[in-house]
C-alpha cells in the first residue's frame, strides 16, 4: 500500500441562508460541514512550512466568511460540491470528501447529511 496523507476538519460550524423553500431560506440555519483531504502523491512536510500543505485555517475561513456569501444556495448537496471544489483548487490536494449535516431538519438525534467525494483531474 502506498503512503497517504490526510488531512481532517471535523463539525465546523458555519450559518447560511439555504432551504428549498423561500420561508426556510428567510430563517439562516446552521450546518456542519466536516472534510477530509487526500494529499497528491509525493507530498512530504519536511519544511516545516504551512506553504507547503493545505492551510487549514484558510479552509475554516472559506467556509464560515466565503460560502455565507455566495448566492442562491439551496441544498446542503450544493454546499458541498462548492467545498469540494474549492479544496480541489489546492495544487496538493489529490481528492476530498466533504460532509455537510443540517442539524435542523429534524429532531435531535436525527441528523441529515451529505457526502460527496471528488478528486482532481489529471
Amino acid at each position: 500500500m502506498a503512503d497517504a496523507i490526510l488531512i481532517s476538519i471535523s463539525n465546523v460550524a458555519v450559518t447560511l441562508s439555504l432551504g428549498v423553500t423561500e420561508g426556510e431560506r428567510r430563517r439562516p440555519q446552521e450546518v456542519l460541514i466536516s472534510a477530509t483531504i487526500g494529499l497528491r502523491d509525493g507530498a512530504r512536510f519536511e519544511s516545516d512550512d504551512i506553504h507547503d500543505t493545505v492551510d487549514y485555517a484558510e479552509l475554516v475561513a472559506y467556509l464560515q466568511e466565503g460560502l455565507p456569501q455566495l448566492p442562491s444556495l439551496r441544498l446542503i448537496e450544493s454546499v458541498a460540491e462548492r467545498v469540494a471544489q474549492h479544496v480541489l483548487a489546492h495544487a496538493l490536494v489529490g481528492w476530498v470528501e466533504v460532509r455537510v449535516a443540517k442539524p435542523a431538519v429534524f429532531p435531535a438525534p436525527l441528523l441529515a447529511s451529505v457526502s460527496v467525494r471528488r478528486e482532481k483531474q489529471a
